[in-house]
């Protein structure tokens, strides 16, 4: 490096340190992105989850509006058999928004699969509970021969339920998993992308001091020898081909020219005492 220019060592140093700081932002922007995915994909599993969970809950509440009529007292009046007939209605329009809602989330084929097949049990189910409460109203008897039929039905969509629910508690499982891997490795990532940073820095300052400070101080001390009168001490860096050998030249040569004065200087004070 003693052949190679200062202003060549500061262009080495300075796009070594560009390179370094394009790379630390690259690295940083690539596991922000995949950091974003792995959140957008937990936020949809995490939604799925949710949804299974309000769908679980209006299985079970249409299944205890049948049981609501089924045990109204046969004198009620019509105010609270409407009562009933609505909640019947909301259940299963809600219970139909929320299987629509998991359908249209990004998820997997296989989800979306167990969700196609848990369609039409889900339609069966809500018509077999508004049937039942209609039935039970008017005649109470054949409610009571039928609900094992109702039953059959709740049966059947809690099975096609059960294999959607695993597959969404999966899921979600694998993503989690999967965001806390990509935060670690973002983590790892980052770290070493810092001390890989801290490491080159250090190297560029080791350079700079080796090339370019070091250098000044030795022939700073030079001239400051040469200045007291000290022309024994050799001029260090002569033989670097950059600035630092050409201002130690230009040392050098004042050096001889101190030296040169002083023998003059000697010799011409010899004469006078010989005279």
């Amino acid at each position: 490096m003693k052949h190679v220019s200062i202003r060549a060592i500061f262009i080495i140093i300075g796009m070594v340190t560009l390179c370094v700081a394009g790379a630390m932002a690259a690295i940083g922007i690539v596991n922000v992105v995949r950091l974003g995915d792995r959140l957008v994909e937990l936020n949809v599993s995490a939604e799925a989850v949710r949804f299974h969970l309000e769908a679980d809950m209006m299985h079970d509440a249409l299944r205890g509006d049948v049981l609501a009529a089924m045990v109204l007292p046969e004198a009620a009046g019509e105010a609270e058999r409407n009562e009933i007939r609505e909640a019947v209605k909301e259940h299963s329009g809600r219970f139909r928004e929320v299987a629509v809602a998991l359908e249209e989330l990004q998820l997997p084929a296989d989800v979306h699969e167990h969700l196609t097949a848990m369609a039409a049990p889900l339609e069966t189910y809500a018509k077999a509970a508004a049937a039942q409460v209609e039935l039970t109203f008017s005649d109470r008897r054949a409610a009571v021969a039928n609900q094992a039929n109702f039953d059959e039905a709740f049966r059947v969509l809690e099975g096609a339920m059960e294999q959607v629910s695993e597959e969404v508690q999966a899921l979600n499982g694998a993503r989690t998993e999967d965001g806390l891997a990509t935060a670690e490795s973002a983590k790892t990532n980052l770290i070493l992308a810092a001390v890989a940073g801290v490491v080159l820095a250090l190297a560029g300052i080791w350079m700079g001091m080796g090339l370019i400070v070091r250098p000044i101080i030795d022939l700073t001390a030079a001239v400051g020898a040469v200045a007291a009168g000290d022309t024994a001490r050799a001029v260090p860096r002569t033989d670097w081909r950059n600035e630092v050998g050409s201002l130690a030249m230009a040392i050098e040569t004042f050096k001889r020219g101190v030296e040169d004065r002083s023998e003059e200087h000697t010799s011409e004070l010899q004469s006078h005492l010989n005279l």
